[in-house]
């Protein structure tokens, strides 16, 4: 990094401390003097004496632990297997684990501080604060039924905190017949701009007056009681009574005094308490967080002094991430191609109730100034399964008109939702807007199984092999809306292939009320179903096996979505199969790039996407490997089993191209990961091709099980191209070779 720089020193000044470096796995040990580290800086005392003077930062190496543990049940004891367990810091997921038939997790790797461990199983959450100094051995016992405990960093933005203690405010709350989650919101707030003294004037004259003059930085922790089934709704706890709760922030206190913590509660401000005694109000201050020891929930605030001397690094700014002083609230975003703005939502039950954004969000995503493509309302990563959405026709006759306008580049309307997407044309929405007489919209799209349909739609289809059945309505005003005049509306949805099944045999039917039925166009593509419909109605998701044989290579066929693959060309059967199966994906922009190299991170999600993407909770500290990366946890899984590795120096190279005695290495690794037999390799000679001594030395022994088992023939029947580099389409290929003829 850049180092921090102070101008405008005077002889004689003394430097202020700037917040402390972090580096991954190791500790800061202080400024020096020299490079090699020997006179430490005492910023209180040391002065500057020199026209130009540097600083060093001296590391040493943090200790790693392990987290073990296992997951029982609350009421028997039993050992849960299949329990997802996640350790998170903050909204940062550091690692997650699947437990094993004895219920048994494992975390390696792990430095020390204060964690957050999650345990997940069907409708079941607990919350835990973990603190870590030492190799821990943990037992969580998962809530009883109906008793969850969630913390919510979704809009904390540099707030999202780590707590403690949800855990045991849930397990005493009466749950009844329904399900109670108790969670902690952490939102931050405005406490700057104009709107932000309007919105929350009362609350922040009674802190400023608290304050006295200080610097505030705000956000809001609210503490919800949320009830689904009987007696649903949401409660705001005020005050927990005798349950406090830990609540760690991260917060950088270098270069600001007089730090304290200040609430909005009960209608009264109030200075929290420092230091507290233990079981009291109050808050801690460490170098690099805040730990807020709470029983009441509401608006807080962070106050703080600057110091007048020079100061090396400037005080952090902070925005605030959620806006609005409400946290019984969430938000979705509604977004195009080049903007996205985030407005309201609420849950009750399987309905997310979307709130109209305002004229300058829409402009954001629609205005004629802005490039837009389709606009897209998103709930699918609510944490509920969301059957249907409910939307301010305003919103949707908004967009339709920018969607109308050949002016506007907008082309169409997505609503997703967690069973899937429906994707509305221009002509469909225009459709919409005219027969919707009520003030919202509702979209329902739900996997509503064989037994809801009606007696004549059961006879239909009796004879199809059914994989699942859709439910797809739209309401306005109590009326249905299912005519879209024309228009179209693309659906798509989430389907899995069973052993045996291909995509060709995927077939959708619309199935009347009064049982009659037709085919829809329908395609398979990486585990999603999709098919474009003119009315809503019940969908059969079929799988058809005599159609799934052969292939027709033609618009049917997965390789005809790509503008430049042939399902011609010599590549098919290898192309085909890897689509059909969700192995490979195109390149985007409508291309497969069958052509194309194969990079390192394509060859790790490949064999990722064939391993079902399984989790593991591998530490990895490769510093070229992005954290948000598409291919971040299949770099992870495939050096975790050892079958890739970096280059050292903490590079994994994930765009780097690989050739083609590399691939076959890694494909030789995998085969002996899975248990596949590989003698055939050492009965097998290569020296028949032309090119065979080049292939380098620790690649021999892939190359001879390669061409033994038929996964590679050559690029021509006398040269192997050790050298060359490989392309899409000879790694898709080589996959369908081995999946089909060696692994089988």
């Amino acid at each position: 990094p850049t180092p921090d720089s102070v101008s405008n020193l005077k002889f004689g000044d003394k430097l202020t401390k700037p917040n402390d470096p972090t580096r991954s796995g190791y500790n800061f040990a202080g400024w020096y003097m020299e490079e090699d580290c020997k006179t430490a800086w005492t910023f209180a005392t040391d002065i500057v004496d020199v026209p130009e003077i540097t600083l060093y930062a001296r590391w040493s190496a943090a200790p790693l632990h392990t987290i073990t543990g296992i997951v029982k049940d609350s009421t028997d004891n039993t050992q849960q297997e299949n329990v997802t367990v996640t350790l998170a810091r903050g909204d940062t997921m550091l690692g997650k684990a699947v437990t094993n038939n004895a219920g048994e997790f494992t975390f390696t790797g792990v430095e020390s501080g204060t964690y957050n461990i999650i345990a997940t199983k069907d409708s079941q959450t607990k919350t835990e604060l973990v603190e870590l100094t030492e190799n821990r051995a943990l037992e969580i016992k998962l809530p009883e039924t109906g008793k969850n405990s969630v913390l919510d960093n979704n809009n904390a933005g540099s707030f999202a905190a780590t707590v403690g203690g949800l855990d045991e405010i849930a397990a005493e709350t009466v749950s009844g017949d329904g399900t109670v989650t108790i969670m902690l919101t952490v939102t931050a707030e405005d406490c700057v701009s104009e709107a932000a003294q309007t919105e929350f004037a009362a609350e922040k004259a009674a802190i400023q007056s608290v304050a006295a003059g200080k610097t505030l930085e705000c956000l809001d922790l609210t503490l919800q009681k949320i009830v689904t089934g009987t007696g649903e709704g949401t409660t705001n706890i005020g005050n927990t009574n005798d349950k406090l709760l830990t609540i760690i922030i991260p917060y950088a206190t270098s270069g600001k005094q007089n730090v304290a913590v200040y609430r909005y509660h009960d209608s009264a401000a109030e200075a929290m308490t420092q230091n507290p005694a233990s079981g009291a109000e109050g808050f801690v201050v460490g170098t690099d967080s805040i730990t807020l020891y709470a029983r009441g929930f509401s608006t807080y605030a962070i106050g703080y002094t600057t110091p007048t001397a020079p100061t090396p690094t400037p005080t952090p700014s902070r925005s605030g991430g959620g806006g609005g002083s409400s946290g019984s609230t969430i938000t979705v975003p509604v977004s195009g191609d080049s903007a996205s703005v985030s407005v309201s939502a609420s849950v009750s039950g399987s309905t997310a109730t979307v709130k109209a954004p305002t004229t300058a969000q829409l402009d954001k995503v629609i205005g004629e100034s802005v490039k837009t493509g389709d606009v897209t309302i998103d709930v699918s990563g609510l944490k509920k399964d969301i059957a249907t959405v409910s939307i301010p026709a305003e919103t949707v006759k908004a967009i339709e008109k920018a969607v109308s306008d050949p002016d506007n580049d907008a082309n169409a309307l997505t609503v997703k939702l967690t069973d899937g997407s429906v994707t509305f044309d221009a002509a469909a929405l225009a459709a919409i807007a005219q027969q919707a007489k009520g003030s919202t919209i509702q979209l329902n799209l739900d996997n509503i199984g064989e037994s809801k349909l009606k007696t004549a739609q059961k006879t239909a289809i009796r004879d199809l092999d059914v994989q699942a059945v859709y439910d797809a309505y739209m309401t306005s005003n109590g009326q249905r809306i299912s005519d879209f005049k024309g228009g179209k509306a693309a659906v798509t949805v989430s389907y899995t292939l069973k052993d045996g099944q291909t995509g060709r045999g995927v077939v959708v039917w619309y199935v009347a009320d009064d049982g009659k039925t037709a085919e829809v166009p329908t395609a398979y593509n990486d585990k999603t179903v999709s098919f474009t419909v003119e009315h809503f109605s019940n969908y059969v998701i079929a799988y058809d096996a005599q159609r799934a044989a052969v292939c027709p290579k033609d618009d049917t066929c997965p390789i005809s979505a790509f503008s430049d693959a042939s399902a011609t060309a010599w590549y098919h059967d290898g192309v085909h199969y890897v689509l059909e199966s969700g192995i490979m994906n195109g390149v985007g922009n409508g291309k497969f790039g069958p052509g194309n190299a194969t990079s390192r991170a394509m060859i790790a999600q490949i064999l990722w996407n064939m391993e079902g993407k399984p989790i593991v909770n591998y530490a990895m500290r490769y510093t070229d490997v992005d954290g948000e990366a598409w291919y971040t946890e299949a770099v992870r899984w495939i050096t975790s089993e050892k079958i890739m590795s970096g280059y050292g120096g903490g590079k994994f190279g994930p765009g780097d191209a690989m050739t083609r005695e590399q691939l076959v290495t890694i494909m030789y690794r995998y085969a002996q990961y899975k248990g596949v037999d590989v003698s055939v390799g050492e009965d097998t000679n290569i020296l028949s091709y032309d090119d065979a001594l080049t292939v380098s030395e620790f690649a021999i022994p892939a190359m001879q099980w390669a061409v033994g088992s038929g996964a590679v023939s050559g690029r021509t029947n006398t040269t192997l191209n050790p050298k060359d580099t490989a392309t899409r389409a000879e790694i898709a290929t080589i996959i369908m070779r081995y999946c089909t003829e060696i692994a089988k």
